[in-house]
């Protein structure tokens, strides 16, 4: 489909005037003429839809499993996944939403969950961007599928930022970083993030868990 084409007669008539006064851009690709995502993009992003379950290691505080709605891969995903983390991007979180209602996800996912809660974000980016990505996808998860969504961890010190480092260097930087917010008693829990990489932080999380007193982590998150 040509990207220069635009449906116009769906706009209603407020929205066909502020579409003339600020035309709307693609959020992947920043094309103007469209809301949210280009054509182009829409089907990138759903032919790279892939859910699956990432291998990694078990027991000793570790997550159960890793289950990844995406690989990393792709100019618009990985475009979106940096302005939702570094420009917070409010429609990005509906962008994702039809993706966390798939069938094809609802497969991969425990017959039971008691939590649904997320890997916190460093607290000097919190507070820069007044957002948690990962907050604000557990909350869209919970939400869509009826579940109980807490948070029940936070972050003390100051490690630095992980994009840079080495995965020996990850799982040195994150350690002691995150404390439980309570006592857990045996439950399951969905700990969900955006991008799981070396897979240290919610490798690290899910050892806190754990020692708290969960008897399974779960992990969810968008890409791998």
């Amino acid at each position: 489909m040509d990207k220069s084409q635009v449906n116009k007669k769906e706009l209603s008539l407020g929205k066909k005037l502020l579409f003339l006064l600020i035309p709307p851009h693609c959020a992947a690709c920043n094309e103007a003429g469209y809301e949210r995502l280009c054509p182009v993009c829409r089907e990138e992003l759903r032919e790279t839809f892939a859910p699956r379950r990432v291998l990694c290691p078990g027991g000793n505080g570790f997550a159960d499993e890793v289950i990844a709605l995406f690989p990393y891969e792709g100019e618009a995903l990985k475009s979106l996944l940096y302005q939702w983390k570094w420009r917070d991007l409010p429609v990005l979180g509906e962008i994702f939403l039809p993706y966390l209602a798939r069938r094809r996800l609802a497969s991969l996912l425990p017959r039971y969950i008691d939590r649904v809660t997320f890997v916190p974000r460093r607290r000097s980016d919190r507070r820069m961007y007044a957002m948690d990505q990962a907050e604000c996808l557990a909350r869209l998860f919970a939400e869509l599928r009826g579940l109980f969504f807490e948070p029940l961890l936070k972050r003390q010190g100051r490690p630095r930022p992980q994009k840079k480092l080495s995965a020996a260097k990850r799982r040195t930087n994150v350690a002691g970083t995150f404390v439980p917010l309570r006592a857990m008693e045996g439950e399951t829990v969905l700990l969900i993030d955006d991008i799981v990489t070396t897979g240290s932080s919610v490798s690290e999380c899910a050892r806190v868990l754990k020692r708290a007193g969960d008897q399974r982590v779960v992990v969810l998150c968008l890409a791998h």
